[in-house]
């Protein structure tokens, strides 16, 4: 590399770079060298380096010229923007935390902490679901979905009253997906009083004879107590080895005690749900590790009906229930690997439960994208799965925002009218909890989403206001937890 030196060009005043006489970087040459060189060639001041020229080659200053009026005008609006669109928020009625109407770009994002609760897309659509007198009637030759696996009967895991509940079900619940009970307490079971080994018998009889082999029966032991064994197992495991435990030995010590808690501790709505969130979100982390898979769903698989959602039966509460294992019936859901079961019973079809206010999204997602939900009264509706087709990340956004709920209704009934040629009408379940505040519900459940427009500048009535935690509340020692897990 050779230093390059600068000096006026005679043609139009430029600057002429070329090479110098100087030495490659590192030698003994200096720039007093070179100056001295300049002046034997005959020049009288040395060249000067880096500089730009003077006198007559200087460079004039370019003489300013006003700004039009075009781009006056663009800078007003562009800085009128930046003040007015973060203040917009206060033009619009309603908490802006809570209906999160004018919150984007208004400097709010680490002023709120939003825990989302239950979110359910209900779907009316008088053709495929009418009443006939006093009943109810689905016209299945119209389902687009999966007519094997799309009726469910809607329970509330902790109000479960096994009188009330046939002699077989399927229950559907985290982790393990669908599991298959045999209810002697069933009004119309087929077994009689005595011992826990002999209300068995009638079932082993009935499926021998419908099915031509013997099932795995099983009594139900509580989820505490099968997660505390798996747990000292795996303690003392690793104390032979002589290294510490691991961090799901940690997080199995964590499930037990949530387990316990739900068996042991009479908690309200809000603090279920969250202890059953924990738990949920515990058990997936330890589904994770491949060494301890098998022995938690051996844990899962006996314990009471929906135990992992504070069942009642978890608690002691109700009488002793049956686990009923028969492989021939059993599948594995593609992707999730849950447990899936042939609804086809040794009597018919076997109903199957699901209590979708304590599910999470994830453990939502292996159920079918639209769902026919029973209740107790006999009365049909149409649930929309969007955890079939949302990641949890997503979910968990939605849940959270108004405005991305009634974006995902829109879809919703884009995706109904493709598929049947009519627009349905939509309505959606949503609650939230605002700053640890108690949960709340955030849409109108009569407004029909659908077809009901959504303001950007002004507030949308679908949105209901958020009502401040009463004085009453605090002083009877109501503490507002969260809906979901950490």
């Amino acid at each position: 590399a050779q230093n390059m030196v600068s000096q006026p060009s005679p043609a139009n005043g430029g600057l002429l770079i070329e090479p110098s006489h100087a030495s490659p970087i590192g030698n003994e040459g200096t720039l007093a060298q070179d100056e001295a060189g300049d002046r034997a060639a005959g020049g009288s001041t040395p060249r000067q380096v880096g500089r730009f020229p003077s006198g007559e080659h200087a460079l004039a200053p370019s003489s300013g010229s006003p700004m039009s009026p075009v781009g006056a005008a663009a800078i007003a609006v562009w800085v009128a923007v930046q003040l007015l669109l973060p203040l917009r928020h206060f033009a619009i009625a309603g908490n802006v935390h809570w209906t999160g109407e004018g919150s984007r770009f208004s400097w709010h994002m680490m002023l709120r902490h939003l825990e989302p609760g239950y979110l359910e897309y209900r779907i009316v659509d008088p053709e495929l679901i009418r009443r006939a007198g006093d009943r109810w009637e689905v016209d299945w030759s119209q389902w687009q979905f999966q007519t094997d696996e799309s009726s469910w009967h809607e329970v509330d895991a902790r109000q479960l009253d096994l009188a009330t509940m046939p002699e077989l079900f399927i229950a559907y619940e985290p982790i393990v997906g669908e599991r298959l009970f045999y209810n002697p307490h069933a009004r119309d079971a087929r077994s009689s009083d005595g011992t826990s080994s002999a209300r068995a018998e009638p079932l082993i009889a009935m499926w021998q004879a419908a099915f031509h082999r013997r099932p795995r029966v099983e009594s139900v032991v509580g989820l505490s107590q099968s997660l505390e064994k798996l747990r000292d197992a795996a303690v003392g495991t690793y104390r032979q080895r002589g290294v510490p435990p691991p961090a799901a030995v940690r997080r199995l010590a964590l499930a037990a005690q949530l387990a316990q808690q739900l068996e042991t501790t009479d908690l309200n709505e809000q603090q279920l749900l969250t202890r059953t969130a924990q738990l949920q979100t515990v058990l997936e982390e330890l589904r994770s590790y491949r060494s301890l898979r098998r022995a938690l769903f051996d844990a899962l698989d006996t314990a009471p009906p929906w135990a992992v959602l504070g069942g009642r039966a978890a608690a002691g509460q109700l009488p002793t229930v049956f686990v009923v294992r028969d492989r021939a019936l059993e599948r594995r859901h593609t992707g999730s690997g849950v447990r899936q079961i042939n609804r086809r019973g040794p009597t018919g079809d076997m109903p199957a439960f699901v209590d979708l206010r304590r599910l999470l999204p994830i453990e939502m997602a292996p159920l079918p994208q639209a769902l026919i939900v029973w209740n107790a009264q006999g009365e049909p509706r149409i649930v929309w799965n969007y955890a079939a087709e949302l990641h949890p990340l997503q979910c968990r956004t939605m849940r959270s925002f108004a405005a991305m709920q009634h974006e995902y209704a829109q879809r919703i009934a884009q995706r109904w009218q493709a598929l049947y040629g009519r627009r349905p009408r939509v309505y959606v379940q949503s609650s939230l909890a605002l700053n640890h505040h108690p949960m709340q519900p955030l849409i109108d459940p009569t407004v029909d989403l659908a077809n009901e427009p959504r303001y950007v500048w002004r507030h949308n009535r679908w949105i209901l206001p958020m009502k401040q935690r009463s004085a009453s509340a605090d002083a009877n020692g109501s503490q507002p937890v969260s809906a979901t897990a950490p």
